[in-house]
């Protein structure tokens, strides 16, 4: 694979898969520096205060129609997260 074309891969693979989004891997992902609750309300991501952290449930709200459609202002954790899928693309 050209290694120019890596990037494009790795994001349609994120704005496509949903195997983080969807709720068979996690029931909840907690809030990080730099996530606003606010926005991501505002975004229609469910809020929820667990063990005193702000999360938002899982299945994602924003993951419709088999994509993320706020993949440009998601959470630093789903931007932070990368499957095995998406390590190996990374990899080459």
């Amino acid at each position: 694979m050209d290694a120019s074309a890596v990037p494009s891969v790795a994001t349609r693979l994120c704005l496509d898969c949903g195997l983080c989004c969807h709720g068979v891997l996690f029931h909840t992902v907690r809030l990080q520096p730099g996530d606003s609750a606010r926005e991501l309300t505002s975004l229609g991501l469910r809020m929820k205060r667990r063990r005193g952290h702000v999360c938002f449930l899982q299945p994602c709200a924003a993951f419709r129609e088999r994509r993320c459609q706020i993949y440009a202002d998601r959470p630093v954790r789903c931007r932070a997260f990368a499957c095995r899928q998406l390590r190996g693309v990374l990899a080459g």
